[in-house]
């Protein structure tokens, strides 16, 4: 089993990656998985089995909304992919499925960063992020939800990247900036994952103040890097 020391990014295939993602899925993974889906179905059901439109979904029921004009390349790039391949629906179910995952994904890193492994955590935390105020206004505009709650993932993959592995963060730069390339407002997401990773450091008596401090401008560099990147493709 791969860990963050023998990893090698150099030599990364998409069937190394599957691997070595495959290897890390616990029970406890899979608990959260269906956490999320439990509580969401009971939160969201409504908005999943009935097409209830809001605002811009009027509108852009069979669209994406502005993507190149607003600064969202790759919500541009990643729908015309999408319709390429699969047509252009408006099926809130499965726009809320596709979310559900992306939120669930993101509590397995959440979990993993912090090294949480109480199964009352795992519960409340879960339930937490699939009912945030932030979920259910998404699903206000449900032709888009997908591609923001990816947007979301991306930045915790990018914070577990930079945080867990020694070169990690070179691949989180590119997340960053296409997570910003999506929905530039969840760049807040991956600072507060930083900040609340060097507190719980700092916390740590057996933590060494110069290397937290190296730490933090690693985490800096990062954002700088992710937003300037973004910036330059738009």
């Amino acid at each position: 089993m791969m860990n963050k020391n023998n990893f090698n990014w150099l030599n990364l295939t998409p069937n190394i990656l599957l691997k070595h993602l495959i290897s890390k899925v616990t029970i406890f993974d899979k608990m959260i998985l269906c956490s999320v889906f439990f509580i969401g179905f009971i939160s969201h059901g409504i908005m999943l089995t009935n097409k209830i439109s809001f605002h811009d979904d009027v509108h852009v029921m069979f669209g994406i909304g502005e993507t190149y004009m607003s600064g969202r390349w790759f919500l541009g790039i990643l729908s015309e992919f999408w319709n390429r391949h699969f047509g252009l629906y408006s099926l809130p179910l499965v726009n809320g499925i596709i979310s559900f995952l992306f939120i669930a994904l993101s509590a397995c890193i959440l979990f993993r960063i912090f090294q949480l492994s109480d199964l009352i955590s795992c519960f409340m935390i879960c339930s937490l992020m699939v009912v945030f105020p932030v979920v259910t206004s998404t699903f206000a505009y449900m032709f888009t939800a997908g591609y923001y709650f990816f947007s979301v993932f991306l930045m915790f993959l990018a914070a577990i990247l930079t945080i867990k592995y020694k070169r990690g963060g070179f691949i989180g730069i590119l997340l960053i900036a296409c997570s910003l390339g999506i929905y530039q407002a969840y760049f807040s997401i991956i600072a507060t994952l930083f900040i609340m990773d060097l507190i719980i450091k700092c916390m740590d008596e057996n933590t060494n103040t110069l290397t937290t401090f190296k730490e933090a401008i690693k985490y800096f560099l990062t954002l700088l890097s992710g937003l300037i990147l973004y910036l330059f493709i738009n």
